[in-house]
């Protein structure tokens, strides 16, 4: 459907975000495995919930939805027949699980996932499970995983990619097979999953490496850092490890309070996001901001377990053009979206490298900007690992979308909020489906405003 956004004109001062995604379907699948009912507070209401929930109950797994709390059953009658035809029809993030726990099942079936989903990343799931005995089988041509019977080990293995849902794929394959798991992580990924199962009660460790100052072999005057690790961080999931069910309030969700700071950015304004969770991948954009585009306080902590809240103030400036590779490039992945759009409309020009990982994450997403800002006159180009764009603020606001990535369709319609006349976008449902709370967020905000200019 197309769209007729109308500009935001005044900021909301304060406002507080829904449920994060992540977070969300994590708590959810794992319901599968707890001992004891699992209830999980503030969910992410997106369309990928429901996709999540008619999932688990095609598989038997009973559940409980109300506007505040989905509880999962931990005496739900799972059962999957041989050679089973199941479907899903949401994101990555779940379906990484799904894989994992198909796969730890030990059963004959055939999973189709939807076309949102970059086949390449499912080889990337498919492929490390076969390098360790694990029976998968892709057929990418029709969306198709295939699940055969086979001998079950413990895997020990070092992970390079910089996206967790492998990690996260293995270690519910762990906890559903029973078998122990030891991963070594050469690039640190978020670790919201790894968070949830151990507060419920889940023997899990996880230990980063350290420097060590020794002194220098070349110049004995001198002290040096040294790394003797190739890894960064190190997980293990002990055999058996058993998960007890409880209570999971989800903090706030990751990509909207990403969204709100560029809209900040682009605005030039401050505004408060009360209760945010800062995740490791959030505290490093925050610091990443400092020299780009914003100043951030965080204010009011908060312990609520497993998380803990600030209230986060951001007052946004024009963004620079920055050079953003390497290891900085790759920590802030997932943020690529809305560091792109700030750039855009920002001073000079800004180079971001090295990001290949996101291309196997996202359905061709670097074209997908690129395209995106070309159609609004703002030269940029798409490259192997990234994206060129040269910044301009007297660009085009004439159409935007349709568009295919849900968080490049978010960076957009955040950039359509910030003009000064109304804009159309095309595809609208996939900011509706995807991110109801923001829509409500800005629904209000409108409202406030209409009711500023009446009185």
């Amino acid at each position: 459907m197309n769209e007729i956004i109308k500009p935001l004109k005044k900021l909301p001062e304060k406002f507080r975000l829904g449920g994060d995604y992540n977070i969300t379907q994590y708590a959810l699948i794992i319901g599968l495995l707890v001992k004891t009912d699992i209830c999980v507070r503030n969910y992410n209401r997106s369309r990928d919930t429901s996709f999540t929930l008619s999932f688990l109950n095609s598989i038997g797994c009973v559940s409980e939805r109300s506007a505040t709390e989905i509880i999962i059953k931990s005496d739900s009658p799972i059962h999957i027949d041989d050679c089973a035809e199941l479907e899903y029809e949401g994101g990555a993030v779940p379906l990484a699980q799904i894989v994992g726990y198909l796969a730890g099942r030990n059963i004959c079936c055939s999973l189709k996932y939807a076309n949102s989903i970059n086949s390449d990343l499912v080889d990337l799931l498919v492929d490390t499970f076969s390098k360790y005995g694990v029976d998968l089988f892709h057929k990418a041509e029709i969306r198709q995983i295939y699940f055969r019977s086979s001998s079950e080990s413990p895997i020990e293995c070092k992970l390079s990619n910089a996206l967790p849902y492998l990690k996260n794929c293995l270690l519910f394959y762990s906890l559903t097979c029973g078998q122990s798991i030891s991963i070594k992580e050469k690039v640190v990924t978020e670790n919201g999953f790894e968070i949830i199962i151990k507060y419920l009660g889940c023997n899990l460790s996880c230990e980063e490496t350290k420097s060590e100052i020794t002194i220098d072999p070349n110049d004995p005057r001198k002290k040096i850092r040294v790394v003797n690790f190739d890894y960064k961080r190190k997980i293990d999931l002990k055999k058996s490890a058993e998960i007890e069910g409880g209570e999971i309030i989800v903090p706030s969700d990751y990509h909207s309070l990403a969204a709100f700071i560029l809209l900040a950015i682009l605005k030039k304004k401050s505004l408060t996001v009360e209760d945010v969770y800062i995740n490791d991948s959030m505290n490093r954009f925050i610091k990443f901001l400092k020299g780009f585009a914003a100043d951030v306080e965080l204010s009011n902590k908060k312990s609520k377990p497993p998380y803990t809240t600030n209230d986060l103030t951001v007052t946004g400036r024009k963004a620079k053009g920055r050079k953003l590779s390497g290891r900085t490039a790759t920590a802030l992945m997932e943020l690529i979206p809305y560091i792109s759009i700030a750039a855009a409309v920002g001073n000079n020009n800004t180079v971001i490298r090295d990001i290949a990982e996101y291309g196997t994450w996202q359905n061709n997403p670097f074209n997908e900007i690129s395209s995106m800002l070309k159609n609004i006159g703002i030269k940029s180009g798409a490259l192997e690992d990234g994206l060129v764009i040269e910044g301009k603020s007297d660009y085009q606001d004439d159409k935007y979308g349709p568009f295919v990535n849900k968080e490049i369709a978010l960076a957009f319609y955040i950039l359509i909020l910030s003009e000064t006349v109304k804009t159309t976008f095309k595809g609208f449902e996939i900011i509706v489906d995807n991110y109801p709370e923001i829509i409500e967020t800005v629904q209000t905000a409108y409202d406030k405003q209409l009711l500023s200019k009446l009185t």
